[in-house]
């Protein structure tokens, strides 16, 4: 019954023995437990095993048979719970094999190499044991400890096998180290050991990763059956990655998708099969020969003329592609393509490209290929696709200009796309290029070269538009010129504007100029919003925003926003959300209005989330937009809970995709001289961390020697923790010179949780802050924030909406009789600098602050503490349930006489 996984018939059997007069054996029971192993029925095994060790007592085989069924469930921790019961010295290979079978399938290499430490005395590790705990390794992309292990294997007289090795460079290829993972294939090699195609796969992950393409390939002509699929998607896969677009273009279908449709794999294999050996068997002649007329399609006959063109055979290849089009079949871009990269590969270019040019088919795929090179960014290709294309007299259009331009814009490359004005001059209007290689220049903050080309356009007679200058003013804040930009906005005044230019350049460049703000509002007051984009209707939101301007187009931008919400795209809707929340509401009027917008969108975005979630497409773009519009939302004061539910949902299921397994690690320290004090874990969650970060320590960034993302990674090995986009895992960050707890996820599924948490306004903050002076007992400071690159960050007026909740607990005397006060705060909002700036703000300067104070303040400070007085002192967050860190400041407190005495575990 067992072996026919008729589990339910088993214990079917097994009951009718209890009612019965037969009493069960051990033998019985372990029949029993090995049936709900064979079906994964995990509880089931554990009450027998309950039962039989009431009844009979703990046997080895019960014992195997239930740690079985937990491994098969994934249930290493039942598993392990089960093998400790197992009676002292009645534990056998089977047993220990059972256990690492469990750990392995978890990645739990760890405990794998204590269970394989455990064995001694007459049980030695079998082949079966080493593969389990390598493979546990390679689970964690623990290379080291398999190599050590297949060390350990060779010197125990165990011989190696395939799927031991395969497992050893698995972990080779997880830690991307391909060398080691090709030097283990090549010893299976020399060992007269036959690999199977899961090995040669498991070795080319590593350099599909690398972009190595040819290895793959190099990889795919040792395979035992060269028309195996896998390893030939995997050296399309590698190619499309290395950008090597004459490969990749024979390789893959005409969307961008890397993976291979069953036609284009067909094509695939007949191609490598082509330049393996068996071309002296079977030419490309005689596969033409063999294929028939009747059924030669234009993906077949494509198919053919690459076979050809990857043997480097251009005029073979060139006659090829004429016979076929004599055969009535009219030759696509891939089947041109590939002629074309044949031509590439003879040393005398020209003739090829007099065949280029005398068959216009050829040159529709030139064309398309520099298409799909400029759009995709390959910028370099397509500049030299171009300079081919002129060489046959093909003459690029100003459109295909633009597209080079463009292609570099989307690198940032703005030293070549200024190279194409002296080609493009003479194809036409040249506005597009001039914005296009602008941008360009802005995205690469060489702010000098975007007004320049600014100022070039009219001394070449080409009118710049409102887009060149909101390019170039654009490309002036990100230099931080701010009067350069000002002056451009002046300049620009005659042009006819968009709704949303003038405002979005006086956000971006922070005027304040009341001036200026009256002439955006008389501009404003007269457009009629029924007729603008979505995307303008979400600009002037944001800039009103930004500006913190108070005026009627609020309310008709407003109004017409409402009415549309289903066609502004992602990133428009978190700008309006923004916008609205930002902007505040200056009368009832308008906070009706501002209430439906945020009401309405929020309905929005819960479609479009339930929509893509169901059609399984969950994409960053939407988790950002979903966390934008949380935080406007909260910010309002008017996040509605069933869009809230929804948002953390998908944010949890997004984060539960990208998630990979969790795994502890022995490491004790780091590997540079470091002095006390030193971080420390201050809460351990299975997927979350509260970590206390001392003074001097950088959370992450490389800026500074201490980095409290390399102790991290010393306590925890998880993926986010590599992952910048991410920030290494860490929700927020300190000040180098402030210490406090900082808050770090160790998946992908936590993190976004606690991003959820933290634009919901869910997890709180509070601070210890020691300033100058003597702050009233209790003041909430709202004053909006901005900076400017490293520039300190500047409180009032304009900015990011900010808000600070401060309580006065004690007053005292500083280092010269000067009264300070010490104040406990809680941040609403977490801007840069936000605590320093907002008390510099009010007057009473954070104690020792070189950039918020004075430099004679400052100095008198140091004398008496070495840091500023900022230290984060409470975390609360949910995890299944509230938590509460708490780590009262200690050190420079001490010398002040009020601070000893004041309790630190308070709440607002």
């Amino acid at each position: 019954m067992a072996k026919g996984k008729q589990w339910l018939k088993a214990l079917e059997i097994y009951k009718s023995l209890e009612l019965g007069s037969l009493r069960p054996t051990v033998v019985t029971y372990g029949a029993a437990i090995n049936a709900c192993a064979v079906a994964a029925c995990w509880p089931w095994a554990l009450e027998l095993l309950a039962t039989c060790s009431a009844h009979l007592g703990l046997t080895a085989i019960a014992c195997n048979a239930a740690i079985s069924a937990c491994a098969r469930a994934d249930k290493w921790q039942a598993a392990l719970g089960v093998f400790e019961l197992v009676p002292p010295g009645t534990a056998t290979l089977v047993t220990f094999n059972a256990a690492l079978d469990a750990c392995s399938k978890g990645g739990h290499w760890q405990q794998s190499i204590q269970l394989l430490a455990r064995l001694s005395g007459a049980l030695q590790p079998s082949m079966v044991t080493f593969t389990s705990a390598i493979q546990a390794c390679e689970r964690a992309s623990t290379w080291p400890q398999a190599l050590q292990l297949l060390s350990l294997m060779v010197a125990n007289g165990v011989e190696r096998s395939v799927p031991v090795c395969t497992a050893a460079i698995g972990a080779c290829s997880k830690a991307m180290k391909w060398q080691l993972a090709l030097h283990l294939v090549r010893s299976l090699e020399r060992g007269r050991l036959a690999a199977s195609v899961t090995t040669y796969l498991t070795a080319m992950d590593s350099l599909t990763a690398k972009l190595l393409w040819e290895r793959s390939l190099a990889l795919c002509e040792q395979l035992p059956s060269p028309f195996n699929t896998k390893p030939l998607d995997a050296v399309a896969t590698a190619a499309a990655r290395a950008e090597a677009w004459a490969t990749t273009l024979a390789l893959l279908p005409s969307d961008t998708s890397l993976a291979l449709r069953g036609c284009r794999r067909w094509a695939v294999q007949l191609q490598l099969a082509s330049e393996s050996s068996s071309v002296s068997r079977q030419p490309w002649a005689r596969q033409l020969a063999v294929l028939p007329r009747e059924d030669l399609s234009p993906m077949r006959a494509g198919t053919l003329v690459a076979a050809v063109a990857r043997q480097a055979l251009w005029r073979r290849s060139v006659a090829v592609h004429e016979k076929i089009q004599a055969w009535g079949v009219q030759p696509d871009a891939f089947m041109s393509a590939c002629v074309l990269a044949a031509m590439k590969t003879r040393p005398a270019w020209q003739p090829s490209l007099e065949h280029l040019q005398a068959n216009f088919a050829l040159q529709d795929a030139y064309r398309n290929v520099f298409e799909k090179l400029a759009a995709r960014g390959y910028w370099q290709m397509a500049a030299s696709a171009l300079s081919e294309m002129r060489q046959v007299d093909m003459q690029p259009s100003s459109v295909s200009w633009s597209q080079c331009a463009s292609a570099c814009e989307k690198r940032h490359v703005w030293e070549r796309s200024c190279g194409f004005f002296s080609h493009a001059g003479k194809t036409g209007s040249l506005s597009g290029m001039y914005n296009s290689v602008m941008s360009a220049c802005e995205k690469s903050f060489q702010w000098p070269e975007a007004v320049d080309l600014l100022t070039e356009m009219r001394v070449c007679q080409v009118e710049p538009g409102i887009i060149n200058y909101c390019t170039g003013i654009s490309a002036c804040d990100r230099g931080e010129h701010r009067d350069l930009g000002i002056a451009l906005l002046w300049d620009s005044q005659h042009l006819a504007q968009t709704a949303s230019a003038l405002p979005w350049a006086l956000a971006r460049l922070g005027v304040r100029d009341l001036a200026w703000l009256r002439l955006a509002g008389l501009e404003l007051g007269r457009i009629r919003w029924a007729s603008e984009t979505c995307r303008e209707l979400a600009n002037v939101a944001w800039a009103l925003g930004v500006l913190g301007v108070r005026c009627d187009a609020s309310s008709g931008v407003a109004v017409e926003a409402a009415r549309r919400l289903r066609d502004f795209q992602l990133e428009d809707l978190v700008n309006l959300a923004w916008g609205m929340a930002a902007t505040g509401t200056p009368g009832p009027d308008t906070e009706g209005r501002v209430l439906e917008v945020l009401k309405g969108l929020q309905l929005e975005m819960m479609r479009r989330a339930s929509r893509v979630q169901r059609a399984g497409r969950m994409d960053e773009a939407h988790v950002e937009a979903l966390l934008g519009i949380t935080w406007a939302c909260n910010l309002a004061g008017l996040l509605r809970a069933d869009f809230a539910g929804a948002a953390w949902e998908y944010c949890r299921a997004f984060g539960a995709r990208l998630d990979g397994p969790v795994f502890g690690t022995t490491l004790a320290a780091l590997s540079m001289e470091v002095t006390k004090p030193y971080p420390r874990v201050e809460l351990r969650l299975p997927d979350r961390l509260v970590l206390f970060k001392p003074a001097g320590w950088e959370v992450f960034g490389g800026s500074f020697p201490l980095q409290l993302h390399d102790f991290l990674r010393s306590v925890v090995n998880s993926a986010i923790l590599g992952d910048p986009k991410r920030r290494h895992g860490f929700l927020h960050r300190l000040d180098v010179p402030t210490s406090g707890l900082i808050l770090a996820a160790c998946t992908y599924s936590a993190f976004y949780d606690l991003q959820f948490q933290l634009q919901s306004g869910q997890i709180q903050r509070d601070y210890v802050v020691l300033c100058h002076g003597l702050a009233t007992r209790r003041e909430s400071i709202t004053a909006r924030l901005s900076w400017r690159g490293n520039e300190p960050t500047c409180a009032g007026g304009q900015g990011k909406p900010s808000a600070s909740k401060a309580k006065v607990v004690a007053h005292g005397v500083g280092s010269k009789a000067e009264a300070v006060s010490l104040v406990l705060v809680r941040i609403v909002t977490g801007r840069r600098h936000q605590i320093r700036s907002h008390f510099s703000f009010i007057g009473h300067p954070v104690y020792c602050d070189p950039y918020y104070g004075s430099d004679a303040t400052y100095l008198a400070d140091a004398s008496f503490v070495a840091r500023n007085f900022l230290h984060r002192y409470r975390l609360s967050f949910l995890a299944e349930e509230l938590h509460e860190v708490t780590d009262p400041l200690a050190g420079e407190g001490q010398r002040i006489s009020c601070v000893s005495r004041v309790p630190l575990f308070w709440w607002f």
